[in-house]
């Protein structure tokens, strides 16, 4: 004899129209009543005291159906496996109307269940994560949609962004930002445990960094791997094989530098797990292109010249000089080998180091009042270098950012640089965290000469600005925190940029920035009109906007 079918979601409610149609309304009722009512007849009397007693049968049937799930659900989390397989064979049918809290305490649901739940989006959409994970690991596609909008909000954060662009940036503790990234938070919730899951994402992660190259993804990868360190997510943690990569890293940044105990470190785990000589170089590379590292290996290699400038040695034959150079080459070249997949180490910068790291050293000493070399003897030397050489491009930026502070800034070198700089034309978004590093730090500045003010922001500034929303949304940043003895002085370099047509047609392909934008400019125009200044050049642009 089939066993009896529970009177309950469409089948029931199929059962009982079909019933009020062929019969009369009132017997049909009855009938079911008496076909489906409880079997055990000792139970008689007590349905007729709660009937006398006001309870109507829907109210007494309610309850004992509420009490016997409450009790079942107590029982599920000691079922063995098997007995949640069978509870589960025997419930499923009913899934449509609400996903069963048995199905949570089950490590492994069993195929078949997984693929009508896969196959059924509403169904999937109302699972618990705990399902969603074990139909994501079947479903690839299913879980990179849930991902890439993720991706694509991480990338466009504004406040993310800026603290990763400012090269002279340590607001935050790693860990500090980890809990306050929201896009992380919800990729670990979505991961939770899974390997399959945390595989697929970091996957994700490398196929839009090779597709976008913005350097925040190589922050998202680190990050990732920090996150699961500090929920000590052993099951992943095992499988990670650039996790003492990361933790080393990660200490350096919170650090700030990175020491010679380090570079050791380093090098020993470059040596002990064969990191440079597989497909984990795509790791490695973004780890250090995470630009969180890549700034504390600039501050360290500038540190590292300074103190070989106290001991009088040389650059060329500094061991920890040519080990952090090493790790920068390799980070400047991540988004190459993640996209061609060509795992080759790029060889030794010699030209770094007998080079452009002896002109470096002239700089400091001149700074020091210790060379007899005029500054101008060798700005065009360094300047022509940085052209054709990521990183001596980038230690130049750094020292320009840094010593913005100085009173007795000579704009000879800047100047010169910066000329060389715009020489690069639309590549000058790859400069994106140098123009966001030196205009951070001009908005903090107490005072601003006409000299500084006219080299970086006159001749500068107002000619990168049309290259990206990001730098045009900075440097009217800039204009907006100015302070009152130099507002007079950002008039004109505001009209130039804001006037400059080319600007709406970046905004137009790139409309996540447009309200950001909008704000900015709406506050600089307040500023204009509280200062009784003319703002009237800035009313075709927001009204565009």
């Amino acid at each position: 004899m089939d066993p009896p079918q529970f009177k309950i979601g469409l089948i029931g409610g199929k059962e009982i129209s079909e019933k009020l149609r062929k019969e009369e309304p009132g017997k049909a009722i009855l009938n079911f009543q008496k076909s489906h009512s409880l079997k055990e007849k000792k139970s008689d009397p007590a349905l007729q005291l709660l009937s006398l007693h006001g309870f109507s049968y829907f109210e007494t049937h309610k309850s004992l159906f509420n009490l016997m799930k409450n009790d079942l659900i107590s029982k599920i989390p000691n079922l063995s496996q098997e007995k949640l397989d069978v509870l589960l064979e025997k419930t499923f049918k009913y899934m449509s109307l609400r996903p069963k809290k048995h199905m949570q305490s089950q490590k492994k649901i069993p195929m078949k269940f997984l693929r009508e739940l896969e196959s059924n989006k509403e169904l999937a959409e109302k699972c618990p994560f705990e399902i969603k994970r074990q139909i994501w690991e079947i479903n690839t596609l299913s879980f990179h949609n849930e991902v890439y909008p993720l991706l694509q909000s991480f990338i466009l954060d504004t406040s993310q962004r800026d603290l990763r662009l400012d090269m002279m940036s340590s607001e935050l503790r790693p860990s500090k930002r980890r809990e306050t990234n929201p896009v992380l938070q919800k990729l670990l919730t979505l991961i939770g445990r899974s390997l399959p899951l945390y595989q697929s994402t970091i996957e994700v992660v490398r196929l839009f960094y090779s597709k976008t190259g913005d350097i925040g993804l190589c922050t998202l990868r680190s990050e990732l791997v920090m996150a699961i360190h500090d929920l000590q997510i052993t099951e992943l943690i095992n499988n990670e094989e650039c996790h003492d990569l990361a933790w080393i890293f990660d200490a350096c940044i919170k650090d700030g530098i990175i020491s010679t105990k380090r570079i050791k470190n380093l090098e020993n785990l470059f040596h002990t797990k064969s990191l440079l000589n597989n497909q984990s170089l795509e790791d490695v590379t973004m780890l250090i292109r995470d630009p969180f590292a890549t700034w504390t290996l600039i501050r360290s290699v500038f540190a590292q010249i300074e103190y070989l400038v106290e001991n009088s040695i040389l650059p060329s034959n500094d061991e920890n000089l040519k080990g952090l150079t090493f790790l920068l080459q390799l980070g400047f070249v991540a988004r190459e080998i993640v996209k061609t997949k060509q795992y080759s180490i790029p060889p030794e910068d010699s030209d770094l180091l007998k080079n452009f790291y002896p002109l470096i050293v002239h700089l400091i000493l001149s700074d020091q009042k210790e060379s007899e070399i005029n500054i101008s003897d060798y700005s065009e030397l360094i300047s022509n270098f940085t052209k054709s050489n990521k990183i001596a491009r980038s230690i130049a930026e750094y020292y320009i950012a840094r010593k913005m502070s100085s009173q007795d800034y000579n704009m000879n070198f800047p100047k010169i640089f910066l000329e060389k700089l715009l020489q690069l034309k639309e590549n000058l978004v790859d400069e994106l965290p140098f123009v966001y590093s030196i205009v951070n730090k001009m908005i903090t500045l107490n005072s601003i000469s006409q000299d500084l003010w006219t080299v970086f922001v006159d001749e500068f500034l107002v000619k990168v600005a049309k290259f990206s929303i990001p730098l045009h949304a900075q440097c009217i940043k800039l204009f907006t925190k100015a302070k009152a003895p130099i507002l007079k002085m950002s008039i004109n370099s505001a009209k130039t940029i804001v006037q400059d047509k080319s600007v709406l047609d970046v905004a137009n392909r790139d409309k996540s920035e447009i309200q950001n934008l909008k704000n900015l400019y709406t506050q600089f125009q307040e500023l204009l009109l509280n200062s009784q200044t003319d703002s009237s050049f800035l009313d075709p642009l927001i009204m565009q906007f």
